[in-house]
């Protein structure tokens, strides 16, 4: 990631809380409109800026925000820019944003803090996954801003964790905060978290870290794991289709984003949501959708060690429904 130093703590809305708290506690934090999003758990950006004790400075509108906007808003009382990626929705049509290099080096000239919130946390480009773009944690820190947060989990694939990257002197400010006390990560995570941070310095995260193993899977393979399952039912009463769909990877942190899947599409002798019901009820559950009168499950969310459990729960289900 280039960063000299870094930190973690429990989730990154206690990341980006920590960041406020230490550097800009009765200070202002000047934020564009278009960026103040809410978060997993119905948590707001304006909300984690007052709970940390910051003054909260919005600056252009909802979706045209320019330089000039977070110059004219800089004052004696600012000390920090934020800028927070869009990373659970997106805006189209008359937009404009000021990148995290602009805004960087605007608070570099300044003497002002710049933060990067960039949210999921991806490392790849994931373009060359058949993804949307989306900023990444080298590019982020590359844009100069003083310190960058994002997840653990979601697109990094590990633990949930709130991750801090900046220069050293300005993660130990954070360190020194009492806060930083009740939001550290527990031993367990730690180790879970430096694991998964050695697979991606070993190029191991396609055959370790299960997001992207089940990222990178082809096509053809899970076209050839749905057949099996099939086959494996006939006789149960249960009629399978193989439908080719589309699943959402990042847990919703990449909108709009999609791959190419195949789900089996299962349609049993009584009614779906008794079906359904029944699934849930098995050890362990098992998991879908329901579209069109029928229950999918999307192979691309099961390892395929656990295909013969699939045959199991389903065949156990169609017993039990009238």
């Amino acid at each position: 990631t280039e960063a000299e130093a870094a930190l973690a703590v429990n989730n990154n809305a206690a990341a980006l809380f920590l960041i406020l708290n230490t550097f800009a506690n009765h200070k202002e934090v000047i934020v564009s409109r278009g960026e103040l999003v809410q978060i997993g758990g119905g948590f707001r950006i304006p909300d984690i800026i007052r709970r940390a004790g910051a003054k909260l400075v919005e600056v252009g509108t909802t979706n045209r925000t320019t330089k000039k906007d977070y110059e004219e808003a800089i004052t004696k009382k600012t000390a920090l820019l934020l800028k927070v990626h869009q990373s659970n929705f997106r805006l189209q049509g008359f937009v404009a944003e000021v990148s995290a290099s602009d805004i960087a080096t605007l608070a570099a000239g300044r003497g002002l803090v710049s933060v990067y919130d960039l949210g999921s946390g991806v490392y790849h480009q994931t373009e060359n996954y058949g993804m949307e773009p989306e900023p990444n944690i080298t590019a982020a820190k590359r844009s100069g801003a003083s310190v960058v947060c994002f997840s653990g989990d979601k697109f990094l694939g590990s633990v949930q964790a709130g991750i801090v990257l900046g220069s050293a002197s300005l993660l130990e400010k954070l360190h020194k905060n009492p806060i930083y006390r009740v939001l550290r990560l527990d031993k367990l995570s730690i180790a879970m978290l430096e694991e998964t941070a050695f697979a991606y310095l070993k190029k191991e995260e396609t055959g370790l870290l299960p997001l992207w193993r089940y990222i990178t899977l082809p096509v053809s393979e899970l076209r050839r794991r749905a057949e099996r399952i099939r086959d494996s039912l006939a006789g149960s009463g249960l009629e399978i289709e193989i439908r080719d769909t589309f699943a959402t990877p990042g847990g919703g942190s990449l909108p709009g984003g999609t791959l190419a899947s195949v789900a089996l599409a299962v349609v049993p002798k009584g009614k779906i949501t008794a079906f359904a019901s029944q699934l849930l009820l098995a050890s362990p559950p098992l998991i879908g959708y329901i579209d069109q009168e029928r229950f999918l499950i999307d192979l691309r969310t099961v390892d395929e060690a656990q295909d013969d459990l699939v045959i199991r729960i389903l065949t156990e289900a169609a017993s039990c429904i009238p």
